[in-house]
């Protein structure tokens, strides 16, 4: 299996069956060039950055969350890039093994199954740490319980592939670019009725799809966000200017004064006047 680690960088540990092949990984960057005998599963332990290159020579870029999953096809080219050493799981899977398994929608014989970029499930994690600590553990419990944790990931991989169906890969996040270009324009138009559907069309994307992938980027969802930005714009004017509180509200986008009032006692426990008062003393 040593065939497996070609490419990847010195691993903190590595340990293999006869169909499967699990290192923990720490480098910046790295790259792994799959062969058309095995596939892998890459995931990362903190954010990070993925690039991938599928087997039409696409280029497919994702910032992942940590737990995130990423399947990595036969054949495929893939480069992990970071600002800081961080720890991956890297399985590798001999094709063979998968069909023993009968996980076909892993390896398609015309080499054209897409990589799976960032997919989540609230069970990778779980799984993911319990490989990391019986490798990691003094007495290592053996290639049977390695391979049974791996065919738990792999299963997740085959519900990210069969959700994406005949799709290319969908992305999971916005992109830093996508989610910069939002910002700014939320930024710049915070005084005005910013409309998430307006949004969503400035990145050229269905509103269900924006406001998904928006919330999976950021933790908030567009009107959550805007609302935060608002407060925070609200707290700057009446901390920094002589604006009246009616001002403050219609400069930072409030429907009315009253409105900004409700706001802050929902999200701050205080009106907009009290704290102007508590700030000025």
């Amino acid at each position: 299996m040593s065939e497996m680690l070609q490419g990847l960088p010195d691993s903190l540990i590595s340990m293999a069956s006869d169909n499967v092949l699990v290192a923990i990984t720490r480098a910046k960057p790295f790259v792994v060039e799959m062969g058309m005998q095995h596939c892998a599963l890459l995931i990362p332990l903190a954010l990070g950055k993925l690039s991938v290159t599928d087997h039409r020579g696409s280029r497919l870029c994702h910032s992942r969350c940590p737990f995130t999953m990423t399947f990595l096809p036969p054949g495929s080219h893939v480069k992990v890039r970071q600002t800081a050493a961080i720890e991956h799981i890297y399985i590798s899977v001999a094709t063979s093994h998968l069909k023993d398994l009968r996980l076909y929608s892993l390896y398609n014989q015309k080499g054209h199954t897409r990589p799976v970029i960032g997919y989540s499930d609230p069970d990778i994690p779980m799984t993911a740490q319990s490989l990391r600590r019986h490798m990691l553990a003094p007495h290592y419990t053996g290639p049977i319980y390695l391979e049974a944790l791996a065919s738990v990931l792999l299963t997740h991989a085959v519900t990210a592939i069969d959700q994406q169906g005949d799709k290319d890969c969908l992305p999971r996040r916005l992109s830093d670019d996508t989610l910069k270009q939002i910002i700014e324009q939320i930024d710049n138009r915070l005084g005005d009725g910013i409309s998430i559907r307006d949004l969503a069309a400035e990145v050229n994307m269905p509103l269900f799809t924006f406001t998904r992938l928006f919330k999976t980027t950021t933790g908030q969802s567009p009107y959550q966000y805007i609302l935060e930005r608002r407060i925070g714009l609200a707290r700057r004017l009446l901390s920094h200017s002589e604006l009246s509180l009616a001002g403050v509200a219609y400069s930072s986008g409030f429907a009315s004064q009253s409105h900004m009032t409700d706001i802050f006692r929902q999200k701050l426990g205080i009106t907009p006047g009290s704290y102007r008062r508590g700030f000025n003393k």
